[in-house]
């Protein structure tokens, strides 16, 4: 006679292996498209083309890799905002990395989905120091707003102040802009969508 706990048993296997349905193939999934252009900055060069990248595939994270983390590095992000813009917004006068954060994340949800934020650097100036560096670059950022035909291009010029991390990766600890010739900066840009 077979003991009911045998019986037991002998359903509850027989029902794992008809609802789990492990017997069968699956699907495939298609391949994540996504691909970050993200790479590790080694050199301070990588890491400007990191911000370009990171504008151009709206995505948060690899554009905070592009700024300070005091994990990594003893200083403080500071962002010298262009002095118009300053008067204009005052959400500029206390701007941290939160502040980053927000900004991005309001400026990239604002935007068309499939359209990518356009940053050119060209570069005016340049020193390095070693495990620091200095440079200075005229942008052009051309933004595809949701809701409009066509894009709002910020323009200006902007100095940074990069270092050597702990972990051998350059990032951005200081950053000044600079408006020009009456034409939106990218201070009134943050301004705009750090609140």
């Amino acid at each position: 006679m077979i003991s009911p706990k045998s019986i037991l048993a002998f359903v509850f296997i027989l029902l794992s292996f008809v609802s789990c349905d492990l017997l069968t193939t699956r699907t495939p999934e298609p391949p994540n498209s996504g691909r970050s252009e993200q790479i590790t900055a080694v050199t301070p060069e990588q890491l400007f083309e990191n911000l370009q990248n990171s504008f151009k595939e709206k995505f948060l994270d690899n554009y905070l890799t592009c700024l300070v983390d005091t994990i990594y590095l003893n200083k403080k992000f500071v962002f010298v905002p262009a002095p118009t813009a300053a008067s204009q917004y005052p959400v500029l006068s206390n701007w941290d990395l939160n502040s980053e954060k927000q900004y991005f994340n309001n400026l990239i949800s604002q935007t068309k989905k499939d359209v990518p934020i356009v940053l050119t650097l060209t570069q005016t100036a340049s020193n390095v120091f070693g495990d620091s560096a200095f440079y200075q670059f005229d942008y052009s950022l051309i933004v595809p707003f949701n809701g409009s035909e066509e894009s709002t291009t910020y323009s200006g010029l902007c100095k940074f102040s990069v270092y050597l991390d702990n972990s051998n990766k350059w990032v951005i600890v200081r950053w000044e802009d600079v408006a020009q010739n009456d034409k939106p900066s990218w201070s009134q840009l943050k301004g705009r969508f750090g609140n």
